[in-house]
């Protein structure tokens, strides 16, 4: 198969040190397991103090040693809109970040989303009878937006314990594999 364009993706959370980071990382471990083309998703928090590292919980989760180093070399940032208007997609851990986007640049409204709105929207997506390959994102979700309903926000783990962040992790990874399998599947062949 034709390597697929890879999306441009903005993870956002609040301190971007422990939700955001990891859906980056995560994100490209999934991307690389479907395509030659390496994904570069970016992260950014509504509150994030500037140049912090990722937190060391982090890193007993990802399995590559260029996820450590991408780990190991985060510095955290803050969310403005020339960031927000850079990408294709913006997910956000929680309602209120969205809400926070949103208010920075409202023209992003249809390409912001929680994560776990998108997940939905995404299973559902490729859970149809529905040939996706060609299909533009905007059309795709759409489509099947009614989908997420209910979908919850993914807690902070940052004030946790170990079992939180192993939470975060799994919520995060199984979210992220529905995600990643809709982005591939809608991708542009160059």
């Amino acid at each position: 198969m034709t390597p697929a364009v890879p999306p441009r993706v903005l993870f956002v959370c609040e301190g971007n040190i422990c939700r955001s980071p990891y859906a980056t990382v995560a994100f490209s471990e999934l991307w690389s397991a479907r395509d030659d083309t390496p994904a570069v998703p970016l992260s950014a928090g509504t509150r994030a103090p500037l140049g912090a590292g990722a937190h060391e919980q982090l890193r007993r989760f990802v399995v590559e040693p260029r996820s450590v180093a991408q780990l190991d070399a985060h510095r955290s940032r803050r969310i403005d809109a020339a960031l927000i208007r850079s990408v294709d997609v913006v997910l956000t851990m929680e309602r209120g970040h969205r809400r926070d986007v949103l208010a920075l640049v409202p023209g992003a409204l249809r390409r912001t989303y929680t994560l776990g709105e998108f997940a939905q929207v995404a299973q559902a997506a490729t859970e149809s009878d529905v040939p996706l390959h060609g299909m533009s994102l905007d059309d795709v979700v759409g489509r099947f937006r009614l989908a997420a309903r209910g979908a919850v926000d993914i807690t902070d783990p940052v004030r946790g314990d170990a079992s939180d962040f192993a939470d975060m992790a799994h919520t995060v990874d199984d979210a992220l594999k529905r995600v990643v399998a809709l982005l591939h599947a809608v991708a542009p062949r160059p």
